[in-house]
């Protein structure tokens, strides 16, 4: 909403910002898709279109949410299956990890975002799946402080994990437990502490 409202006041420079972010392949760990990017001064590369081939398919995964969404509209009383809301947030999560698939330059924190939002619906499938996508979320953590800049060893594992990890947290419908919606009007309200 803040880059449109940049672009619509000035095209130019926001384009210009927006796809020409620089990146650091030999401070931060190059990817697959960094010989890809072009080429900046002072051996950086610019992020910029990759990032905004990334948002793309984010607001792809956006729609097909919104579809999923359309046949449970809101209205006073209705109840939403816990399966609807653990899909949209597995979405969430996808889009997430669309940064870390794509990018031509990553930074270690960068797969923690899709992990986080991951481990959500893992935990509606039961305690086995969420503790196995603990694990691999703790280990990805740790994976990612490695201070490898090859490709192969660093930024494909990461990845591979992540897909595991969306693999182990996709919500198949059967898999819930059963009776499962949430009344909205009805979700116990948020503590302070």
């Amino acid at each position: 909403m803040a880059v449109g409202a940049a672009a619509i006041a000035n095209w130019h420079d926001t384009y210009q910002s927006v796809t020409s972010q620089p990146d650091s392949p030999v401070i931060n760990h190059p990817t697959i898709w960094t010989s890809l990017a072009p080429q900046i001064a002072n051996h950086n590369v610019a992020a910029g279109p990759f990032r905004l081939a990334t948002i793309v398919l984010a607001c792809l995964c956006a729609l097909a949410i919104r579809r999923r969404w359309a046949g449970h509209a809101h209205q006073d009383g209705v109840r939403w299956p816990d399966s609807l809301l653990a899909s949209a947030l597995w979405w969430v999560a996808f889009a997430l990890a669309l940064r870390s698939f794509f990018e031509p330059v990553m930074v270690s924190y960068y797969p923690w975002p899709p992990m986080a939002v991951a481990l959500i619906p893992a935990a509606t499938l039961g305690w086995r799946r969420l503790l196995a996508s603990g694990l691999l979320a703790g280990a990805l953590t740790g994976a990612a402080q490695g201070p490898s800049h090859v490709y192969w060893i660093w930024w494909a594992p990461i990845v591979a994990g992540l897909i595991v990890l969306l693999v182990i947290s996709w919500p198949r419908p059967a898999a819930l437990a059963p009776g499962g919606s949430v009344r909205v009007d009805e979700l116990p309200p948020a503590r302070v502490t």
